[in-house]
């Protein structure tokens, strides 16, 4: 509820010849309308749910858990055992570890279906003429953070942000991190032998369901913004600002250039508090 004002305000502050529209996704059947009806497009906002749930199981395993789990870190599944697990039970070990892959599996599927909805879109901005700007609000993308682990989505992660540099398209994640206000919130927990546990893996829990969105941020040459508290009014003035006027640079290779391989640029300014 939280974000609809602060995108009622930042569609406000648009100029009246932007052509915007909202693409809802990934489980309907997505429609990207660019229309200059500015009050249409908040007006539907307005009616979209977050769909965000909280991962379901027998067990209280958090997301890093999860990914840890997969990842065969033995560590992680002793503590999350000594938790869940009643003395001599000899079947809960094993138990927890097809939970946990049972729960990945779900996840990449779901993130397969997010992002290519999201390259779907990106494709439709690459037949429009000239620089457009994708704001991508998500409640988070659980990812794997280290060799091994699941759900691990990021090659098709690495396409869409390829993909979106392609179509001239600036592309700003606004992650709704939730972590913090989940873990220190009663009603979301789920039963647990020890509540304390809860609050251990919050730093990694943070750092998985933004590991993705990050990735694909950067791969795209955008920028991910994390609103922890409020209503994000400064991630979208960031957003406004930054795009109220751009340089295009151009390059042209010499021929001693054209080796085959990569050539990396800096670009400088002279301005402080400048970010290139």
């Amino acid at each position: 509820m939280a974000v609809r004002p602060a995108i009622r305000r930042f569609v406000d502050q648009l100029r009246p010849e932007d052509m915007i529209a909202l693409y809802d996704f990934p489980f309907r059947e997505p429609v990207m309308n660019l229309t200059h009806d500015h009050t249409a497009v908040t007006t539907a906002f307005s009616r979209l749910v977050g769909m965000k749930e909280p991962t379901s199981g027998t067990f209280n395993l958090s997301p890093s858990e999860i990914v840890d789990i997969t990842a065969l870190d033995q560590e992680t599944l002793a503590r999350v055992v000594a938790r869940e697990c009643a003395a001599g039970d000899t079947f809960c070990p094993s138990m927890i570890r097809q939970e946990a892959s049972a729960i990945a599996g779900m996840v990449e599927t779901e993130a397969q279906q997010r992002l290519r909805s999201l390259s779907n879109l990106v494709r439709g901005l690459s037949r429009i003429p000239g620089r457009k700007t994708v704001v991508l609000v998500s409640g988070g993308m659980l990812s794997s953070t280290r060799v091994g682990g699941r759900p691990d989505v990021t090659g098709l992660m690495s396409q869409l942000g390829e993909l979106s540099a392609a179509a001239d398209a600036n592309l700003y994640v606004l992650h709704w991190d939730t972590t913090h206000t989940e873990a220190y919130s009663a009603a979301g927990a789920r039963p647990s032998r020890n509540y304390i546990d809860r609050f251990q893996t919050l730093f990694a829990d943070r750092h998985a369901l933004s590991q993705g969105l990050e990735w694909l941020a950067g791969k795209a040459g955008g920028a991910l913004l994390r609103i922890e508290a409020g209503t994000g009014d400064f991630a979208f003035s960031r957003v406004l600002r930054e795009t109220s006027a751009y340089y295009l640079l151009g390059v042209e290779p010499a021929d001693e250039d054209r080796d085959g391989k990569a050539h990396f640029l800096r670009v400088e300014v002279d301005h402080r508090g400048s970010t290139v």
